[in-house]
């Protein structure tokens, strides 16, 4: 998205307008979201960051360029009614093999993300203490388990009642 802007210009000679024609542009193509232009903007801020870390640059023209407001998108909670109707449809509709509902059960019961229920094997389980150590997360963009969680540090989840049946009979 910066190349034809900048590929050709020395890098001090970069000004706050240049940017702001970029980020113009970037609105008035209507191609991408007001997120990932400010995503381009901060890139570029970086990089002038880092040019004047290493003492090639004195200013950084993203100074005075300004983010794009975000609109943030409210967040829609289920009630707890809703909750209970997924997990008896799911309940029912899984009677034979009971992973799916389980792991449907331990996302809504331990607040637990959808990379560390994925990640999740049996050395993490105590059902005798019915503690769950949170130790690995899977990770979509390498489709691998990363042998860390995404705040780098393990964490303890009881195991509510409603599951605990659950990975008992698994």
């Amino acid at each position: 998205y910066t190349k034809d802007y900048l590929s050709n210009k020395t890098a001090h000679l970069i000004n706050s307008e240049e940017i702001e024609r970029i980020k113009q542009d970037l609105i008035d193509e209507d191609r991408i979201s007001k997120k990932s232009i400010n995503n381009i903007l901060q890139f570029i801020k970086t990089v002038f960051n880092f040019g004047i870390k290493r003492n090639h640059l004195r200013f950084n023209p993203m100074r005075s360029v300004a983010m794009l407001p975000i609109d943030e998108a409210s967040f829609n909670y289920w009630t707890k009614d809703e909750v209970i109707r997924f997990l008896s449809h799911s309940s029912n509709k899984y009677k034979e093999d009971r992973i799916i509902y389980t792991l449907y059960l331990m996302c809504l019961t331990t607040g637990m993300r959808i990379g560390e229920v994925v990640a999740l094997q049996w050395d993490c389980v105590d059902l005798e203490n019915r503690i769950i150590t949170i130790r690995r997360s899977f990770d979509t963009a390498s489709q691998n388990i990363q042998k860390k969680t995404k705040g780098r540090k393990q964490r303890h989840i009881g195991i509510p009642d409603e599951l605990f049946p659950e990975l008992l009979a698994l």
